[in-house]
C-alpha cells in the first residue's frame, strides 16, 4: 500500500469523514509524504555510499593484485621460470593459511600429497657459513611434502652420502636445525609463506624428498615469491631446471595430522 491507500484503508473515504477528520487526515498526509520524501533520500544516500565503497574497494583489490605481481620477489621468479614448459601459477585467497590442506587441495585442483613447502636448515655444527659446496654447506633449502615431516637424521644421512664414502666428514659435523625465519629470508629472498626453490638471491643447495620425486602424475605445487602466489612445475622440469639433490629426508604424517595441518 502507498501512504495514502493506507490511510483511506484505516480511516475510510475521505468522503465519509467530516470536514474537521478530513483536514486532520490531510496534515497527516502531508507530514507522511514529507517523512517518505526524507526517507527516500536517505535511502538513496545509502544505496549511493554502498555501490561506492563497493567500487573502491574492487579499486583496491585490482591495485593490491598489481602490486603483488609487479613485486620484486615475483618478478625474480618469473625470470627464473621463463622458461619451464609446464609452469602455472594461481594467486590464492588472503585466506589460504587459515584453510586445510583439504581445502587448498581442491583450490589447486591438485592432490594432497602434490602440495610442497621449502624448508632452509641450517647445519648449525658447520665452522662456515659457505653454501657452494652442497656436500658440506652450511644451509640447504629442501622440498618436501605438506603431508610429510622432515627427518633431521634422514637429512644428515643424505647430506654425508653426497660425497664418497672415504671422503666423508663424520657425523659429529653434522646437526641440522631448522634456520630462524630472518635466516631464511635473508638467504632465499622470500618472506614466510612465500619461500621457493626458484628465483633465489643466494644459491643455496637444494634437495628434493625422493617421495616427491616418485609421485604420478609428477606435478607439484609450491610457493611462488609472495605469501598468496603458488606455482605449479612438473618433477621434470624441476630437476632440469635445479639440478637438486634427490635423497629421503622426510617421513609421512599419519592421516589424522594430514587432516589437520593448517601451517
Amino acid at each position: 500500500f502507498s501512504i495514502k491507500q493506507a490511510l483511506n484503508f484505516t480511516l475510510g473515504p475521505a468522503q465519509a469523514l467530516s470536514e474537521g477528520t478530513k483536514n486532520r487526515q490531510e496534515k497527516i498526509l502531508k507530514k507522511l509524504k514529507e517523512l517518505e520524501s526524507k526517507i527516500s533520500f536517505w535511502e538513496k544516500t545509502e544505496e549511493v555510499l554502498k555501490a561506492a565503497s563497493e567500487i573502491e574497494n574492487k579499486l583496491d583489490r585490482l591495485e593490491n593484485k598489481s602490486d603483488k605481481k609487479s613485486c620484486k620477489e615475483v618478478m625474480r621468479v618469473q625470470q627464473a621460470t621463463r622458461n619451464l614448459y609446464s609452469l602455472k601459477t594461481k594467486w590464492v585467497p588472503d585466506y589460504y593459511y587459515q584453510m586445510n590442506l583439504q581445502w587448498r587441495s581442491e583450490h589447486l585442483q591438485s592432490p594432497i600429497l602434490h602440495l610442497c613447502k621449502s624448508v632452509v636448515m641450517e647445519n648449525t655444527a658447520c665452522t662456515h657459513h659457505e653454501y657452494t659446496d652442497p656436500t658440506n654447506s652450511r644451509y640447504y633449502l629442501v622440498l618436501i611434502q605438506y603431508a610429510s615431516r622432515l627427518n633431521a637424521e634422514r637429512l644428515l644421512k643424505a647430506v654425508r652420502g653426497l660425497r664418497p664414502e672415504k671422503d666423508r666428514l663424520p657425523r659429529r659435523k653434522f646437526n641440522f636445525q631448522l634456520a630462524p625465519e630472518q635466516v631464511s629470508h635473508e638467504l632465499t629472498g622470500f618472506p614466510k609463506g612465500a619461500v621457493t626453490p626458484f628465483g633465489l638471491t643466494n644459491k643455496i643447495p637444494v634437495i628434493l624428498s625422493d617421495k616427491l620425486a616418485n609421485l604420478q602424475p609428477a606435478y607439484i605445487w609450491m610457493g611462488g615469491g609472495h605469501v598468496h602466489l603458488k606455482l605449479g612445475v612438473s618433477i621434470k622440469d624441476f630437476i632440469s631446471e635445479l639440478k637438486p639433490a634427490i635423497a629421503d629426508v622426510a617421513e609421512m604424517r599419519n592421516p589424522e595430522e594430514i587432516a589437520s595441518i593448517i601451517e
